[in-house]
């Protein structure tokens, strides 16, 4: 008696809020309803008591009666907290039984806080059968209560389904009635619109989760299962034509708004269009994910989410998805083929033909860019001409490439501005080269090097080989090879030693202090102007430079070409030792004297002290 009594309340419950479809339905409950209700008062009416209170009475009783001499502490919480479900009850009564009396009450959102208390009972209800089946699976109360528990609620189904099926005809008649123009009456429309249908997907969500709760405690499903998977088909088939739709009308408006930018109608109408594939795409997704729990093959629809590339996580790629993809897409390229396969090839053709015509008008431009930099009368570096070569050609081919791909149908304005995003992101991961590249542009623009100069730049001297934009390859006396980034070298002292055509050697010679400077310069003076490489102009200057501590020193300053100066140096070095040696001019090696003076004692006489030279 108890538990037909409890279970004849949750139907009472469950039957009473799908009495009513809104404010536009007659107060009156449907036949199904009313059997119920029926039902309900005759199995009740041996008690002589209201119908709510004899169930919750009842039911405090049913649930821990049910338990095992040894249930455990978890068990008879979760006993407790279903003999607390009377409340819930009692709450959703007294709601129905507002609309059902339809008296001056607000019968729209009263529906709707029924529908909430419905939901809130169902949703309690399955986290209570979660709950159960989460016992250990040796204890004896766990199979005890999840068949008490879902046998009171084996009829869920049919009051849910009766609920959906109503919500479903408002949908329908709200939808039909939505105005066609927009603004604040549209959008109220919406959003009810879409309230009921978070309702009733709500509603299929709790039916989904109980079905996988009986499965648990290995209960049949079936009379529940195949109605479910009915309306979950329909509704799925429908979101899915709706957003076929509404791509293509999001296409149309699309090439329509490129035409006209500033077309506020058809803003407004892409704006709506837009929001609406939005709506759908969630509908869609909560769809796929109520199937998953009952275990409904969800390929198809999976394969709709990732073609609207709306972000879904990886595990949306799944082995039936990656098929029906790859099947769809192997039946749009055979109709491709069928359809356009002259055009197809022709574009292809072009495709080629043009990358080919551009690769040889680039080829010949370079050749007449290289020639015409070639010439005596243009002064410039070997960077900037072979800057100035490779980007003529590259810009003849990168314009080449635009073109062909604009013969296959590829739109240059939208990758032109990824290209834009993917430079911007580039050149913030590579700052340092990025840097370099800078530093490049202004040696190119000012040039204060070239290939075959000797330089001497932080860190390192040596003749320069090859340049770029990047970096400049330097290599060593000793053939060491060193490539020095640009940046390094431009943000600090940069020495070029051999870019001016004419240099000052800088000589020293030292001679005693006994020797005759007059013919010593002289000597200098004849050995520089013998020198076939000293130049004359400039003239040569010979001077004392200073007084040293063991000479005199000379300073002899030729001039000579660029490319003569280390020549010039050895050979007058030879040169001067020699004649020095032939004059009688000594060249000093640094010396010193040193005196000691020795005392005879403390009481010796001054005088009698005796100095050593």
């Amino acid at each position: 008696m108890f538990a037909a009594t409890f279970r004849l309340c949750i139907v009472l419950m469950l039957l009473c809020f799908a009495s009513h479809s809104g404010a536009q339905q007659s107060s009156e409950a449907p036949p199904a309803a009313e059997e119920a209700l029926e039902g309900a008062e005759e199995a009740t009416s041996t008690s002589g008591s209201d119908p709510a209170k004899s169930a919750a009475e009842d039911s405090q009783l049913e649930a821990t009666s049910v338990l095992p001499a040894d249930a455990s502490d978890a068990a008879r919480q979760l006993a407790g907290d279903i003999d607390g479900m009377n409340s819930w009850i009692t709450q959703l009564q007294l709601v129905t039984g507002q609309l059902r009396e339809a008296g001056d009450v607000d019968i729209e959102a009263l529906t709707y806080r029924r529908d909430e208390r419905a939901i809130e009972l169902l949703s309690h209800a399955n986290e209570l059968a979660v709950r159960i089946a989460q016992l250990p699976p040796e204890d004896n109360a766990r199979d005890a209560l999840g068949e008490y528990l879902l046998s009171a609620l084996s009829d869920l189904s049919t009051a849910v389904y009766n609920r959906v099926d109503q919500l479903q005809e408002e949908i329908t008649k709200e939808r039909d009635a939505l105005p066609e123009s927009g603004g604040s009456d549209r959008e109220l429309a919406e959003a009810r619109l879409y309230s009921l249908e978070a309702t009733r997907d709500h509603f299929l969500r709790l039916v989904a989760d109980h079905i996988a709760t009986r499965r648990q405690f290995e209960m049949p499903v079936d009379d529940m299962l195949e109605p479910l998977q009915t309306r979950l088909l329909i509704q799925a088939e429908s979101v899915a034509g709706r957003l076929s739709f509404l791509r293509y009308t999001v296409q149309d408006l699309s090439s329509k708004l490129a035409l006209d930018k500033a077309n506020s109608d058809l803003q407004s109408a892409y704006s709506e269009v837009h929001d609406a594939r939005e709506h759908n795409l969630r509908r869609l997704r909560d769809l796929v994910d109520i199937m998953t729990t009952v275990e409904m093959d969800t390929a198809q629809y999976r394969s709709i989410l990732v073609k609207e590339d709306t972000g879904i996580s990886l595990d949306i790629i799944k082995p039936g998805v990656l098929s029906v993809l790859f099947t769809q897409w192997l039946t749009a390229m055979e109709k491709a083929l069928l359809t356009k396969g002259p055009d197809i090839l022709l574009n292809i053709l072009l495709f080629f033909t043009v990358l080919v015509a551009f690769f040889m008008l680039s080829r010949l431009t370079r050749r007449a860019v290289k020639a015409a930099l070639g010439r005596g009368s243009i002064r410039m570096t070997v960077l900037m001409r072979d800057t100035l070569i490779s980007l003529s050609a590259g810009m003849v081919m990168l314009l080449g490439v635009l073109m062909a791909l604009s013969q296959i149908g590829v739109s240059l304005g939208p990758m032109l501005a990824g290209l834009g995003i993917a430079g911007f992101i580039i050149g913030f991961a590579l700052q340092e080269t990025l840097s370099n590249f800078a530093a490049g542009a202004m040696i190119l623009i000012y040039r204060p090097y070239d290939v075959g100069d000797f330089v001497e730049v932080p860190g390192a001297s040596g003749v320069v080989k090859k340049m770029n934009l990047v970096s400049t390859t330097i290599t060593t006396y000793d053939n060491q090879r060193l490539v020095v980034p640009n940046g390094k070298i431009w943000g600090d002292v940069i020495k070029n030693v051999t870019g001016q055509t004419v240099r000052r050697v800088d000589m020293e010679f030292g001679i005693g202090y006994s020797d005759d400077i007059p013919k010593a310069e002289a000597v200098l003076t004849q050995l520089a102007a013998e020198h076939e490489l000293v130049l004359d102009d400039p003239e040569t200057l010979v001077k004392v430079g200073s007084l040293g501590d063991s000479s005199v020193n000379l300073l002899l300053r030729p001039w000579v070409k660029t490319a003569d100066y280390w020549t010039v140096y050895w050979d007058l070095t030879r040169a001067v030792k020699m004649r020095f040696d032939a004059e009688g001019i000594s060249i000093p090696f640094p010396q010193r004297d040193v005196h000691f003076y020795h005392e005879r004692g403390p009481e010796a006489d001054p005088d009698s002290v005796v100095r050593d030279d």
